[in-house]
């Protein structure tokens, strides 16, 4: 099966992802754009293709709402 688009080689077994945050700063949505951004750069792509980020936000994020079509219940964000 072929998937459309531009199409790229894994990088290796040993692409290591991860962000470090800080508790005072921590912004979910921000954290999975770099956590996808460090992915599809470890393919060789820009950051910016990542699919679901406002690219005219100062700090793109991965925005939950576009991905699963809908506002997030209240405890997603810690909230009860």
């Amino acid at each position: 099966m072929r998937l459309p688009g531009d199409t790229r080689h894994a990088p290796g077994p040993n692409l290591a992802v991860y962000q470090l945050a800080e508790l005072a700063d921590y912004d979910p949505e921000r954290l999975a754009f770099l956590l996808m951004a460090d992915v599809y750069n470890g393919f060789g792509y820009d950051s910016m293709s990542v699919p679901y980020v406002d690219p005219n936000d100062p700090k793109p994020k991965l925005k939950a709402t576009a991905i699963i079509g809908g506002h997030l219940p209240e405890t997603c964000f810690g909230t009860s």
